[in-house]
């Protein structure tokens, strides 16, 4: 059923893909190619690149908060190296976060638990400022933009996925009963697949609280994480950060192609095609995000030529970043981590 449904997702972004195109007119790609300022193009890819900066130093204050002797620049490669697995693994970008965290726990000499939970906490920062972001794309869209029913409807149900996926990270209480949050039956078979490979735990109770144990460390950082007013506020500014020169790369394109865009559009279109493309069982949301940003940029009344040239144009930039730089990153910390 999985493999279908993929098959089916495919096809309908291919076929969506292809409607776009044929209403391109080829010819008017050429003429704004060809009066294209390169110079914004060149802002474009430099406000990429602070994008992803400011996600570092959101990484880097988050780890360094918990662990002393945490160096910006060589935490950079542990990023991109993790946001490279994110681009080429489906669903919600989250692949790249285990190997960040092991990564960083050599690196640094950081446990692995400890590890994990900030390299999630970061990725809970993130998607905080990022549900709040979406819940203004939707009210707006919906009170202000004349779009079919359907389409407004879809939007409803992935705003409605993300915040059933964001409110557990929100609301982490403080007596969390672990032992009735994990059924026996879920551990028992964890445990029965371990002791094949390595005999480690003598007895399931043996395993049992050594999974309880890991977990209540994990949540108590995160407790602290979401309680500490110097960590809320880097992780709410960096965030914010993160998303605005994002927002801003686009913004740079549609200039450069002699093309005047409201940036509050950009703030709409961008963020909904992430929140689709992540949901995506497609690799990247390649394909998906596209689609998405293009079908939204029409919906605001922009030339379909100009719309696609810059979808195109901003994600052959933002792989530069994923897939490029994230291919050398993770190359170099096979040789200098160990």
């Amino acid at each position: 059923m999985k493999r279908w449904y993929k098959i089916m997702l495919l096809l309908v972004v291919l076929a969506a893909i292809y409607y776009i195109i044929r209403k391109i007119d080829l010819i008017h790609i050429y003429e704004v190619i060809k009066k294209a300022n390169y110079e914004l193009l060149v802002l474009a890819f430099l406000s990429m690149g602070l994008s992803f900066l400011s996600w570092n130093y959101r990484y880097y204050k988050i780890l360094r908060h918990f662990k002393k002797g945490i160096n910006f620049f060589s935490l950079f490669p542990i990023l991109m190296s993790g946001v490279l697995i994110n681009t080429v693994t489906p669903t919600a970008s989250s692949g790249g976060e285990p190997l960040m965290a092991y990564l960083a726990s050599r690196k640094y000499k950081i446990k692995a638990a400890q590890a994990l939970a900030l390299t999630i906490l970061d990725k809970v920062y993130n998607a905080i400022i990022f549900f709040f972001i979406t819940l203004y794309c939707v009210l707006f869209i919906f009170f202000f933009i004349n779009i079919p029913p359907s389409i407004k409807a879809t939007i409803l149900t992935l705003l409605i996925i993300s915040l059933i996926i964001i409110l557990p990270f929100i609301f982490v209480k403080e007596r969390l009963k672990l032992k009735n949050f994990f059924s026996k039956l879920v551990l028992k078979v964890l445990f029965a697949t371990i002791n094949k490979v390595n005999k480690r735990f003598p007895t399931f109770k043996d395993f049992e609280l050594f999974v309880i144990k890991k977990i209540q460390y994990i949540l108590q950082i995160f407790k602290i994480g979401l309680k500490d007013k110097h960590l809320i506020t880097v992780g709410t500014v960096s965030t914010l950060l993160v998303w605005f020169f994002m927002y801003l790369s686009q913004y740079f394109v549609f200039k450069a192609l002699n093309y005047d865009i409201r940036f509050n559009a950009i703030l709409i279109v961008v963020s909904l095609a992430w929140l689709v493309g992540n949901l995506a069982v497609i690799p990247g949301g390649i394909g998906v995000f596209e689609a998405t940003m293009i079908a939204l940029y029409s919906a605001f009344g922009i030339n379909l030529a100009i719309a696609g040239l810059a979808t195109l144009i901003t994600r052959i930039i933002y792989y530069t970043f994923a897939i490029g730089i994230g291919y050398l990153s993770l190359l170099y910390t096979q040789f200098h981590i160990k």
